[in-house]
């Protein structure tokens, strides 16, 4: 363990990554955010893990469609980052008509900008068109005599 931080500090030194950084200073990595399956499917579970994200935070999950307008984003879930800022959780995908592509994006409006995944949405079922019911009957004029 000590060996593979020690190449890696020697990596960054040679770059001149470490002689831009005031002493004392570490290079956080960029966030990254995966979903699997691919593609996801609409009411069932889906794995979300994302890393370098700031510790111990709750943190929202939205899938946002990429069908014109508006956009229209939902709620997934809400998820927690551990001590290492990693999280690991399965969260069901919400039900939505539109299948295709969408964007699942992973945010903590405090601490952070959002962190964005790619994925395709797949088995949307649209129920069969209801059968609109035959208008009610012409009310009857009364009978004169």
């Amino acid at each position: 363990m000590i060996h593979k931080r020690l190449i890696g500090v020697a990596v960054l030194a040679a770059t001149g990554v470490l002689s831009s950084l005031p002493a004392g200073q570490v290079v956080a990595s960029q966030a990254s955010l995966r979903v699997a399956p691919h593609p996801i499917d609409v009411g069932r579970l889906a794995t979300v893990t994302a890393s370098n994200v700031h510790p111990n935070t709750v943190m929202f999950l939205l899938l946002t469609p990429d069908y014109q307008k508006p956009r229209h984003a939902q709620l997934m879930g809400y998820v927690r980052s551990n001590a290492r800022g990693v999280v690991s959780q399965k969260v069901r995908v919400p039900l939505t008509k539109f299948c295709g592509g969408a964007t699942i994006t992973l945010f903590n409006k405090k601490y952070q900008k959002s962190v964005t995944a790619r994925v395709t949405v797949s088995g949307c079922k649209v129920g069969p068109p209801s059968k609109v019911p035959p208008p009610p009957p012409a009310p009857s004029k009364p009978k004169t005599h």
